[in-house]
C-alpha cells in the first residue's frame, strides 16, 4: 500500500493511502461465472449496496439471464455480451440470481456496486 501526503485546511499533513476508495466510485468486484440450466440459478455474492451495475463480459458468446430466484431463460432481464444493466434503490447485490440458456457454460458476469 503506498502512502501519499496531504495537508488540510489548518495545515496538516494528513496521511492518504492509495486503497481507499473515494465516496460514491464504483467498486470492481470478483466476476461471476454463471451456470447453466437445468443447473439452480446462482445467487449473487452478499455485497451491500445502494446501486449495482451487471455486465455480461464482452467474451461472452450467449445471452445471462438476471432476475429473482426463480429466474430462467423465459423469466428475466436477458445480458448479451457488453450489455450494461443498472439497477438503483437495492441494498445488496444478493437480491438477484443469475443463470445462462443450457450448454452455454462460461458465460461471465462482471459486477460494480457502490
Amino acid at each position: 500500500m503506498n502512502q501519499n501526503f496531504q495537508q488540510d485546511s489548518a495545515g496538516r499533513l494528513l496521511t492518504v493511502t492509495d486503497a481507499v476508495t473515494p465516496l460514491g466510485a464504483w467498486v470492481d468486484r470478483d466476476p461471476v461465472v454463471v451456470p447453466t440450466e437445468p443447473s439452480v440459478a446462482q445467487q449473487l455474492p452478499d455485497y451491500s449496496c445502494s446501486e449495482i451495475k451487471l455486465i455480461a463480459d464482452g467474451a461472452n458468446t450467449h445471452p445471462i439471464y438476471v432476475g429473482g430466484a426463480n429466474v430462467s431463460s423465459t423469466k428475466s432481464q436477458d445480458l448479451e455480451a457488453g450489455d450494461l444493466e443498472i439497477i438503483e434503490r437495492v441494498s445488496n447485490a444478493n437480491q438477484f440470481y443469475v443463470i445462462a440458456a443450457a450448454t452455454h457454460t462460461a458465460q461471465k458476469l462482471r459486477i460494480q456496486t457502490r
